[in-house]
């Protein structure tokens, strides 16, 4: 496949996730709020789980934080993804495809930018 595809696939990988994810999250607000779940809390699957994701938005917050130069923008990210979770990264990802440079590989994504 060729750049461009990839650009193509991943760019649509990360609206369709955060859509789905949109989506679900209105579905679930209008059935019960998100502090609504003190059953869940009691739930050791439920624990491991919540322990796992956020652990998970850590890692995603890590690759970040590396690539993003400033403090603000890092405090920012880190703010929007333990609060909207995969939903800021599927964002973060596609404002990191868009400002690729048209010649851009994959390692120009998952790299920090140079200073220049």
């Amino acid at each position: 496949m060729q750049t461009r595809t990839y650009r193509i696939v991943a760019l649509l990988c990360c609206a369709a996730a955060f859509l789905l994810l949109f989506a679900f999250t209105v579905r679930a607000s209008m059935t019960r709020g998100v502090l609504d779940n003190e059953f869940l809390m009691s739930d050791v699957w439920f624990q491991v789980t919540l322990i796992d994701t956020y652990l998970g938005f850590l890692f995603a917050f890590a690759w970040v934080a590396w690539k993003e130069r400033t403090t603000w923008l890092r405090l920012l990210w880190f703010v929007l993804i333990m609060v909207f979770g995969n939903m800021a990264v599927a964002i973060y990802v596609i404002i990191q495809i868009v400002r690729l440079p048209a010649d851009a590989d994959v390692s120009d994504l998952l790299l920090r930018r140079s200073r220049s």
